[in-house]
């Protein structure tokens, strides 16, 4: 329910402003100034609002790295190097061609649901320390903000 309230929270903020927004032909992304940049590192935090911790991971939270300018993404996913491609439009996201290293991760590792959530993505929202990334019912990741 937290992060519904998020998401809709994001979302009638950015309704609420005047907004300029800007065409990346390059990428065909569409840029919003007003709102808060995906771009830089993120830290993952919840999946389906709840708390992870490092011990569910091998030695490191998952991360996402993403590079506007490249319309790529790179990071961590628990066990392995994850990374792909994204176009964004509003507040639709999508993650494709992601790809990911191949190391034997352990049955307690939850690599694998951060990997199904990330190929579910379909929406985002996304404030100045924050990062929500949601499927169509099926979860979601929220990240918190580590560098630009």
């Amino acid at each position: 329910m937290r992060t519904l309230l998020f998401l809709l929270g994001i979302i009638l903020l950015a309704g609420c402003r005047t907004t300029h927004e800007t065409i990346d032909t390059d990428q065909n992304m569409l840029i919003d100034n007003n709102i808060p940049s995906i771009h830089g590192t993120w830290e993952l935090r919840e999946i389906s609002e709840e708390q992870v911790d490092v011990n569910s991971f091998m030695e490191q939270l998952p991360y996402v790295q993403f590079d506007l300018t490249e319309g790529r993404f790179s990071g961590f996913g628990g066990c392995n190097q994850i990374g792909g491609n994204f176009r964004i439009e509003h507040h639709n996201i999508d993650l494709y061609d992601i790809t990911a290293t191949r190391m034997h991760c352990g049955d307690e590792n939850r690599e694998p649901e951060v990997l199904v959530l990330l190929n579910d993505v379909e929406f985002h929202g996304v404030d100045e320390e924050r990062l929500l990334l949601s499927t169509d019912g099926n979860g979601s990741l929220l990240f918190h903000r580590v560098s630009d």
